[in-house]
């Protein structure tokens, strides 16, 4: 679990300096707002999964 915090950290750790500015934590917000379909304020694992199947590559 430790090691999943820390890769999380450090993709969202666009300029590596150890620390998470607004604007760094802005685009996850951004992409759970998009995640978050019926606009209740959380993200199930269906709605995460619909998301998934609808922008793979």
């Amino acid at each position: 679990r430790k090691e999943r915090q820390r890769a999380m950290f450090s993709r969202l750790d666009k300029n590596v300096d150890g620390a998470l500015t607004r604007d760094e934590m802005a685009a996850p917000a951004e992409r759970l707002r998009t995640l978050d379909t019926d606009q209740d304020g959380t993200v199930t694992r269906a709605e995460a999964r619909a998301y998934r199947r609808a922008n793979r590559s």
